[in-house]
C-alpha cells in the first residue's frame, strides 16, 4: 500500500456503500435485481450437467443505487481523494491503459467498480477486509504503476 490517505477515504465509502445497499436489500425483495447463471459441471467422460440459479445482479444493484451513493460524505471525500491526488488524478477523465487495451477511467466509475468487484465477491453486501485489502492493492498498482 502506497497511499495510506487513499485507502482509507476509498475504505469508507466501501463500507457506507455496502451499509447502504444491505439496508435495501432489507426492504423490499423487489427492489433487488437478479439474474439467471448457468453451470456447468463435467461429470465424467460422457456426461456434462448444467444446473441453473437465481443470482443477484450486483452490478444493476450498485447502478439502481448510484444517486444514493452519490450522498454519502464518504462518496465525496473519496472522489476528491482520488482526483486530488498527484499521480492518480491526472489520470481521471482520460483514456488510461496500453495500446492493447485502453479505457475511460474516472473517478466514479471507479468507485462503482470497487463497490460492485466486493459485492460479487463475497456475494453478499458485507464488507470483508480480506477480499479489499488485496483488491485495493490491484487498483492502487493499476493506477500508480508506469505502464
Amino acid at each position: 500500500m502506497k497511499d495510506l490517505d487513499l485507502y482509507k477515504q476509498i475504505k469508507i465509502f466501501c463500507n457506507d456503500g455496502v451499509e447502504l445497499i444491505a439496508k435495501a436489500m432489507a426492504g423490499s425483495s423487489a427492489d433487488v435485481p437478479t439474474k439467471v447463471a448457468e453451470n456447468f459441471v463435467v461429470v465424467d467422460d460422457h456426461t456434462v450437467s448444467q444446473k441453473q440459479s437465481v443470482e443477484i445482479d450486483w452490478s444493476r444493484f450498485v447502478i439502481k443505487r448510484e444517486k444514493e451513493l452519490e450522498l454519502l460524505s464518504s462518496y465525496q471525500n473519496a472522489i476528491k481523494s482520488l482526483e486530488n491526488h498527484t499521480i492518480i488524478g491526472p489520470q481521471m477523465n482520460t483514456l488510461i491503459g496500453s495500446g492493447g487495451f485502453m479505457r475511460r477511467m474516472d473517478a466514479r466509475e471507479l468507485l462503482r467498480i470497487t463497490l460492485t468487484s466486493l459485492l460479487m465477491e463475497k456475494n453478499e453486501a458485507l464488507l470483508d477486509e480480506s477480499l479489499f485489502n488485496p483488491l485495493y492493492e490491484k487498483i492502487e498498482n493499476f493506477l500508480l504503476t508506469d505502464t
